[in-house]
């Protein structure tokens, strides 16, 4: 799955405006079936469930799916705000047993999600956690509590993609989960650890996570980490264990993203795409 967002498709037709205004629908399915907004723009253009001015009729979201081999389904609909606790919790156990949706949220008792109405996609459920991949918004998109949505959801979709357990988050932070698909990848020990870095490095990692990274003082380094030094070797650097500032910079050209030497979060992005295609 692809956390496709909409604001980078300024140009493209929705509803009589554009993907970036109008496109979070289109760009919600496409989340879940891995196919660009463009391509699910369309389909939703075409078959007239793209309302001028509006944005994506509510139908259309299950047949989008459908449409695409993904068997959606519509749980429940009320503009109002989905007050049938059995459909909620059908919905719910759908997800936590692996299955992705999409949730449409209104703005009923808060406007976190939207001041409108706005689509969201649901692909994965771990540790009492939710993590949506969010078209308009890359703060919103991670992991949340359910209350976070409780209240405010209009709309319940299911279809049978399911989260593929191997397969981390793109969410733009280098945390354990990262580092162990990375060690998975590399073939080092998967403990969720990148030990012995220098503290001094840490403002040039600014995404990467104090959970996964184990920072130290200059004069306390020792030997470098197992992971890193197998990347290095993989970028053809000298291979010491300790993530400098060639490193950071050879890995972000091999990733095909700016060279400016800060591994924030459009590398980590990169990264973490390149790590769930191996």
């Amino acid at each position: 799955m692809t956390d496709y967002k909409q604001y980078n498709y300024p140009y493209y037709p929705y509803a009589a405006e554009t993907i970036a205004v109008a496109g979070c629908g289109p760009t919600a399915c496409a989340d879940l079936l891995d196919v660009d907004p463009t391509e699910t723009a369309k389909w939703l253009t075409d078959n007239g469930y793209a309302y001028p001015y509006q944005g994506t009729a509510y139908e259309g979201i299950s047949a989008c799916l459908t449409a695409y081999g993904a068997e959606g389904q519509t749980v429940a609909l009320n503009q109002d705000g989905i007050t049938d606790n059995a459909a909620m919790k059908a919905w719910r156990k759908a997800i936590q047993g692996g299955q992705c949706g999409i949730l449409l949220m209104h703005k009923v008792t808060s406007s976190y999600w939207t001041n409108g109405g706005h689509y969201i996609a649901i692909v994965a459920f771990s540790n009492s956690q939710y993590l949506v991949y969010d078209p308009a918004s890359d703060v919103r998109t991670g992991w949340h509590p359910w209350g976070d949505f409780a209240g405010n959801i209009s709309g319940l979709y299911l279809c049978n993609k399911r989260w593929d357990g191997d397969r981390i988050a793109e969410d733009c932070f280098w945390g354990p989960a990262t580092t162990k698909k990375a060690q998975k990848v590399f073939g080092t020990t998967v403990d969720g650890t990148i030990s012995n870095q220098n503290r001094d490095m840490q403002k040039f990692l600014p995404n990467c996570q104090e959970a996964s990274w184990k920072f130290v003082a200059p004069s306390k380094l020792q030997n470098g980490s197992q992971l890193i030094k197998a990347i290095q070797t993989k970028l053809g650097i000298p291979a010491d264990g300790f993530c400098g500032m060639q490193t950071i910079k050879t890995l972000q050209k091999f990733l095909g993203v700016s060279q400016d030497g800060y591994f924030g979060g459009k590398s980590v992005l990169a990264w973490q795409k390149w790590l769930n295609k191996q």
